[in-house]
């Protein structure tokens, strides 16, 4: 094709793709292999730390938020289950167990509410 055929009658190229030969076969698509080829068994610790990042993130803040809105209720709850388990198991150690067990989540909320202050500013 000279340079004239190249041009329309407006000014601008004209693509010469209707003069070319189509492929008759596909483009391949390239099909790479994973760099790890090993699945990687789940762990019981794994699993714990998972849970442990999804309640500091979401379900502990709740808590302690609830804590701080209404302390009294949140802390006569918790006073409850413990003088039920003490009574029903007439064990000082278990009830101070209980205690721990109920405490932590509000402890932990506090924590991570904390540490959203700390990292957003």
């Amino acid at each position: 094709m000279s340079d004239e055929e190249y041009y329309s009658y407006d000014g601008g190229m004209v693509s010469d793709s209707a003069t070319r030969k189509r492929k008759s076969s596909k483009t391949k698509i390239p099909h790479f292999r994973p760099i790890v080829s090993k699945r990687v068994p789940r762990t019981e610790f794994g699993e714990m730390m998972g849970n442990l990042t999804l309640g500091m993130v979401f379900v502990f803040p709740v808590i302690a938020f609830l804590t701080m809105s209404f302390p009294k209720v949140i802390f006569s709850i918790i006073g409850l289950i413990v003088l039920v388990t003490w009574l029903m198991s007439q064990r000082v150690s278990t009830a101070l167990i209980v205690l721990g067990i109920c405490l932590a989540p509000v402890l932990l909320g506090f924590l991570s509410i904390g540490l959203f202050m700390a990292i957003l500013g």
